[in-house]
């Protein structure tokens, strides 16, 4: 058996040599690879210039010009961040946040950055989210919030889909002990923007 602190360097190698693959399934194939690699080494990789550099290969391809190369992206980052404190989580989300630039609004509804790189921003919030199915960080109100607002009227069809569909998933997970544990964590300011863009089903009100 290699032992994987002599893997890691080839490993990346050929990760960055094959990002500007032509074809889809190599890329889908490659970021797969990384979730699985991250799941498997999280204990060994985490802390280690190597589990940041994963972390930038995969966030470069929450831009990648086909969906479903991007879904597979938000999760691999998703399972990235779980083994994040929460001072990286806080670093990842102005990351994304300045990717995304300012939510739509009414006053400004196609918000300040390129469609794609809104998209990308909004992914990257998502995968942040879905990182904890289960509990509430205290990080997290502010987080799940920053998503939602992206999820404006005025937003592009599949920024706004995407964002309502990142809250529901949140709110089935955490459907259990939500009165008692977890809404009690949001104030009602931040439950009320969770509302206004469908986020929490009418049976959590």
């Amino acid at each position: 058996q290699v032992p994987i602190a002599r893997l890691r360097p080839g490993v990346l190698e050929h990760l960055k040599a094959h990002l500007d693959s032509g074809s889809r399934k190599v890329r889908i194939a490659l970021i797969r690879f990384i979730e699985t690699l991250a799941s498997g080494c999280r204990m060994v990789l985490y802390s280690t210039s190597e589990y940041s550099e994963l972390i930038d290969i995969t966030i470069a391809s929450l831009q990648d010009s086909q969906a479903d190369v991007r879904q597979a992206a938000k999760e691999a980052l998703s399972s990235l961040f779980m083994t994040c404190n929460s001072h990286e989580i806080k670093h990842f989300t102005n990351v994304f946040v300045k990717l995304a630039g300012p939510p739509p609004s009414t006053k400004n509804p196609n918000g300040t950055s390129e469609p794609a790189a809104m998209q990308a921003g909004v992914l990257g919030l998502a995968a942040i989210v879905q990182a904890v199915p289960y509990h509430v960080p205290d990080w997290l109100p502010d987080t799940i919030t920053t998503l939602a607002r992206y999820g404006h009227s005025k937003a592009p069809e599949m920024i706004r889909k995407e964002v309502q569909k990142s809250l529901q998933e949140f709110f089935r997970t955490h459907q259990d002990a939500w009165k008692q544990l977890h809404a009690p964590k949001f104030t009602e300011t931040q439950l009320d923007i969770l509302d206004a863009y469908k986020g929490r089903p009418s049976y959590f009100a």
